[in-house]
């Protein structure tokens, strides 16, 4: 399945594909990611300071990461009770 990113420029959409590899929403609550304009015309953009957590992912924020990782060990913490 191809993306796209709709982008409005002086009224006008133009539609930009985006790669497998770029993320486009926060892993945890799927807002979007912080982004630097580059270009405005044609727009390019690239994805930067967004945080991460010790068990990866790309978040929109630090809240956002800090809650990741607490449902990660939380998780792991069910695991490891279970397996006992």
């Amino acid at each position: 399945m191809i993306n796209y990113l709709y982008h409005y420029y002086n009224n006008m959409a133009t539609v930009v594909q985006t790669t497998p590899q770029q993320k486009e929403r926060c892993d945890l609550c799927k807002r979007f990611l912080r982004i630097k304009i580059l270009s405005a015309n044609p727009i390019k953009f690239e994805i930067y300071g967004n945080p991460t957590s010790q068990y990866g992912g790309l978040f929109c924020s630090s809240y956002c990461s800090l809650n990741y990782t607490k449902i990660i060990k939380k998780k792991l913490k069910n695991q490891q009770v279970s397996l006992s």
